[in-house]
């Protein structure tokens, strides 16, 4: 994933094709698949049979996994396990995974936070669609901080946009098309379109942040409420999400197929020098960069208001790198 990387070994390759071309690829940052064996200490070594058992090694920093063919030849398993221990791999490097959105303008990233179904991807379409910016992430980001330089950056993110068809409906309409005739339930919908499909560019490059906001596309509220947030509610907010996947709650590998009732242990991984690295980061785009909390129900207006602070951010960071240079 990325710059990341972790060996798998085994006696069979009947899994690999879906391992590099798997339905579940796009929901993955960052994934690319080699036969070839890389530089790196974290592996997989997986040993087909009736038995089916997952062994965690801290100090062997691998994972051994025993079970039937038929309940990993699809390659998801594996995958979800590979993305384990790259978590711990990045948590080393200064990088977390994130759930959130992000887009870039000009080689500067927009962050859009908020609870689930809070608007992100209907306010990150509109961003791409009308205003030029380029897809980073929806749903799942790699982000990173650089304590030295006094900077964070998105690495990579997955490129799909997962939209509700009633999220389609008030902000989107011209997307209505792509769904089923026949909706049981407007909220439950739920469409995955690649950007390629509604012509938005793709940011494959790390990319620095410029501006973080908190969204609530919400439409009961007429007005545009903004405010920059801090206190502890937001840091906390961020801590939870910055550290899901290093201990292991958003990870889920099944281990028996279809069946999803025989799930694999993988302890948590995370420790005091991780936790530290997260803080770091918390603390720099509350304390320093600054988060926007914006809601309203007017979709354009929301659009404009991240559209116009971003440019005047990214303005101030171009002045600041050429008096640093």
């Amino acid at each position: 994933m990325r710059d990341r990387s972790v060996n798998v070994f085994s006696s069979t390759d009947a899994f690999l094709p879906l391992i590099e071309k798997g339905e579940y690829i796009p929901f993955i940052p960052g994934w690319k698949c080699s036969t070839k064996k890389v530089n790196t200490k974290y592996s997989i070594f997986y040993f087909p049979g009736k038995e089916i058992k997952l062994i965690y090694s801290k100090d062997k920093c691998s994972i051994k996994l025993y079970g039937p063919l038929n309940y990993f030849i699809d390659g998801q398993a594996i995958a979800y396990l590979i993305y384990s221990l790259l978590e711990l791999d990045r948590q080393e490097y200064n990088q977390t995974t994130a759930h959130l959105a992000a887009c870039s303008k000009n080689g500067r990233a927009v962050i859009l936070l908020g609870e689930r179904g809070a608007g992100k991807t209907s306010i990150l379409l509109m961003l791409c669609r009308d205003y030029g910016y380029k897809l980073i992430a929806n749903d799942i980001a790699l982000i990173g901080f650089n304590k030295q330089r006094g900077k964070s950056f998105i690495v990579d993110g997955t490129k799909i946009f997962g939209l509700r068809h009633t999220a389609a409906e008030k902000n989107h309409p011209d997307l209505l098309k792509l769904f089923p005739k026949t909706i049981k339930d407007s909220w439950t919908t739920k469409l995955f379109i690649s950007p390629y499909e509604i012509n938005v560019q793709i940011e494959n490059k790390k990319v620095v942040v410029s501006s973080v906001f908190f969204c609530h596309l919400d439409s009961g509220i007429r007005k545009i409420f903004l405010d920059r947030m801090s206190g502890s509610w937001i840091k906390i907010n961020l801590y939870e999400n910055f550290s899901r996947y290093i201990r292991g709650s958003a990870l889920i590998p099944f281990l028996d197929g279809k069946n999803y009732s025989n799930i694999g242990y993988i302890p948590n991984l995370d420790t005091i020098e991780f936790h530290q690295k997260r803080i770091n980061l918390i603390n720099y785009l509350v304390n320093k960069l600054g988060i926007t909390y914006i809601s309203g129900s007017d979709i354009h207006k929301i659009c404009d208001i991240i559209h116009k602070k971003h440019r005047k951010v990214a303005k101030i960071f171009k002045i600041l790198n050429r008096e640093r240079i």
